[in-house]
């Protein structure tokens, strides 16, 4: 298997880094699945990696249609 052929990547749990490496897997274009047997930590994760990419669009390292 070639990196090529990889389309969709899926991480166990969804923590500081589980969350971090899903949404770097993602902005690469690669669609995620975050997974976490709590469903409150998934919840928590989302809010957190919308924040943090509010900050980045502010800081204008995205653009907000990314």
């Amino acid at each position: 298997m070639s990196i090529d052929q990889i389309k969709i990547i899926t991480v166990i749990g969804s923590g500081v880094m589980g969350s971090q490496i899903a949404m770097v897997c993602a902005l690469g274009g690669y669609r995620v699945i975050l997974q976490d047997i709590n469903k409150e930590n998934l919840e928590t994760a989302e809010q957190n990696l919308k924040q943090r990419m509010e900050r980045q669009v502010q800081k204008g390292k995205f653009d907000p249609n990314e």
